[in-house]
């Protein structure tokens, strides 16, 4: 009976044991898992005024320390559990909810009319009041576009409702009567009020469409920070505008493909047992090549615009390796999941393309006097006007050469219209319109067979005309101690290019971006803005008027809200200011700017711009860890600015 009792408590202490250990475990799932879904979950907003608000933790011995806590007793190094993580990220959330709704003016949606030559916008001001604005551009002058207490007091009168003058019941207007009058509408119906005995009275004439802010090449209206807004607009992935006729022959970017019907309708190349085989109309079949095989085949085809060449990629795949990422804690299951991907890296191989020709007269294959393709493809193929030859852009790996090779499509001879070598680092993989879209650095004139390149040759990004027909350089565009960072309208006609460029305001941060125009052969160059900050970008660069006189110019900086001015587009010269924007609120609520400093390098010379996000709590006698957040390279520039 003992050993029975004592067989039978030895087997309920290892089951107590193991309900112990499995109770264990479970809490600390449960706990873990909390964490990694408030990690989750509850993320610190992106945001300046997230990281300058955040300051009840540091690092201590490579621990987080709840400093607060620490200065109380209540915690020493390294005691902070998931509940103060949680409660630092609630306080880091609720940051935003503090914060939002407290900056005004800092947009401007210009409604331009009268040809040009006015505009209005709306003000949304503190406590949800709005104020209408009317521009005369002609005259420089800025004033309400109406008495508003007056047109409160009219609409009321003549519709029987309650009316506030800073909160109007319409949000659009439009002028009439060569702005004697102005019309809007309330629910279903539209209202007109004359401006000198403010009189309203119904109107049968709807309101027109509205005119919105044109861009160089679009119709645009500025981007509205509250995407709520009816003026909202969005970021546009279009290359600049190249103002020329497009000619027949001229750029084209075919799509290759494993079968390809000519542009004649004669024949049809495709790719069957990893070589290329043409067929005519009757279906009568020909195999063109040979040299295909299932490690290296022949992968596309690409007619050119007269059917009387034919081009054909071999393709010999590439590693093609993945990565591998657990998710630990899903949220449909116990168990983890494996997540997989392509990603190609440093040393791996990448897909090697070999350029083949065929001149249909001979339908003899040529492989094209050019090394394989290692690194993008066949970039930016296009046809030259008489289809005789192509080009496209190479980037060697390792981006230290570049190349814009011209092939004859008949004979596969080649060369180099551009062949730009670097030591260092040539900007090719990234747009200058901000990492937008690549390759834009070449525009391709058709017309006057020069195309437009951005080099740093001289070691700075600068713009340069080149002889299409024979690699010379015609001459340089830009020069000087500063960079060119995008190009936003090219105009063939008049032969002028609209860019943005940093570095050439010396009492200012050269990374600072403004707007510039100059003339192909270098002169002329004109700022067109000035302010002491960033200055903003629309879809295809500054908010411009319909008639390309004016344009809104919006900056800021880090440590100063937005400026709105008016300027000219002849000159760059201020037309009037119009707008600061309104960030008293925020400030009320403690928040701080961040602060701006410079300092200098590892060299003693070079000048390094940063910020300092300062804790809300911030202790002059207390010293604080330094978090340098970055994803560096030779090409970013990650600094708010």
């Amino acid at each position: 009976m003992r050993r029975l009792l004592s067989s039978i408590s030895r087997k309920t202490w290892l089951m107590a044991a193991f309900v112990a250990l499995v109770a264990a475990g479970w809490l600390a799932y449960v706990r873990l898992g909390a964490t990694r879904t408030l990690a989750a979950e509850s993320a610190p907003p992106a945001s300046l005024e997230a990281t300058a608000a955040a300051a009840e933790y540091a690092i201590h011995d490579g621990k987080i320390v709840d400093v607060e806590a620490s200065d109380r007793g209540e915690s020493g190094p390294g005691k902070v559990d998931s509940l103060d993580i949680h409660k630092a990220y609630e306080r880091a959330n609720g940051l935003l909810a503090q914060t939002n709704g407290k900056t005004f003016k800092m947009t401007i949606a210009p409604h331009w009319f009268d040809e040009g030559r006015r505009f209005w916008y709306r003000n949304d001001l503190r406590g949800g009041a709005m104020e209408y604005v009317l521009v005369d551009a002609e005259k420089a002058k800025r004033e309400p576009a109406f008495d508003h207490a007056r047109l409160a007091a009219a609409l009321a009168k003549a519709s029987g409702a309650k009316v506030v003058a800073d909160r109007l019941p319409f949000d659009a207007i439009e002028f009439a009567d060569e702005i004697k009058s102005v019309r809007f509408k309330v629910g279903g119906v539209t209202w007109q009020c004359d401006l000198a005995s403010y009189e309203c009275t119904r109107s049968k004439k709807g309101l027109q469409k509205e005119e919105s802010s044109s861009q160089i090449g679009n119709a645009l209206e500025s981007a509205a920070l509250d995407e709520t807004s009816p003026w909202a607009a969005e970021e546009d992935d279009a290359p600049p505008e190249v103002l020329q006729k497009k000619k027949k022959g001229g750029f084209t970017q075919p799509q290759p493909k494993q079968e390809a019907r000519s542009p004649d309708s004669k024949w049809t190349a495709f790719i069957q047992n990893d070589n290329v085989f043409l067929r005519d109309k009757e279906g009568k079949e020909a195999q063109l090549t040979t040299v295909g095989t299932a490690g290296n085949p022949f992968a596309s085809l690409i007619w050119a615009p007269d059917s009387r060449a034919l081009v054909m990629i071999r393709t010999e795949p590439g590693d093609n390796k993945e990565v591998y990422m657990i998710e630990t804690s899903p949220k449909d299951q116990l168990a983890a999941k494996l997540h997989r991907r392509p990603y190609p890296r440093p040393g791996d191989k990448f897909n090697l393309h070999e350029i083949h020709v065929l001149d249909m007269e001979t339908k003899k294959p040529v492989k094209a006097d050019v090394e394989r393709i290692d690194y993008g493809g066949l970039a930016r193929l296009r046809w030259s006007k008489d289809a005789r030859h192509f080009t496209f852009e190479k980037t060697d790996r390792g981006h230290q050469r570049f190349r814009v090779v011209e092939v004859d499509a008949r004979t596969g001879k080649t060369r180099n219209i551009i062949d730009e070598k670097a030591e260092t680092f040539i900007w090719t993989e990234h747009s200058p319109r901000f990492d937008e879209i690549p390759g834009i650095w070449v525009n391709y004139l058709d017309a006057t067979d020069e195309i437009l390149f951005a080099s740093e040759r001289d070691g700075w990004k600068h713009l340069y005309l080149i002889d299409a027909k024979t690699g010379a350089v015609k001459n340089q565009i830009t020069k000087g101690e500063w960079a060119v960072r995008g190009i936003d309208r090219v105009d063939a006609k008049t032969r002028q290019i609209w860019f943005r460029g940093n570095g050439k305001n010396p009492d200012q941060d050269p990374y600072f971006v403004h707007y510039y125009r100059v003339n192909f052969d270098g002169t002329g160059l004109v700022a067109l803005t000035e302010g002491n900050g960033d200055h903003y970008r629309g879809k295809d660069g500054l908010a411009f008027s319909p008639d390309k006189k004016y344009f809104i110019d919006t900056y800021s900086r880090v440590d100063m809200p937005p400026v709105h001015e008016l300027r000219r587009v002849a000159d760059g010269s201020l037309v009037c200011k119009l707008e600061q924007a309104d960030i008293s609120a925020l400030e009320a609520t403690g928040w701080r700017a961040p602060e701006v400093f410079v300092a200098k390098g590892r060299d003693g010379k070079t000048d390094i711009w940063g910020i300092v996000c300062r804790p809300q709590n911030y202790d002059a006698n207390k010293k604080y860890p330094v978090i340098e957040y970055i994803y560096a390279g030779p090409h970013g520039s990650f600094t708010p600015k």
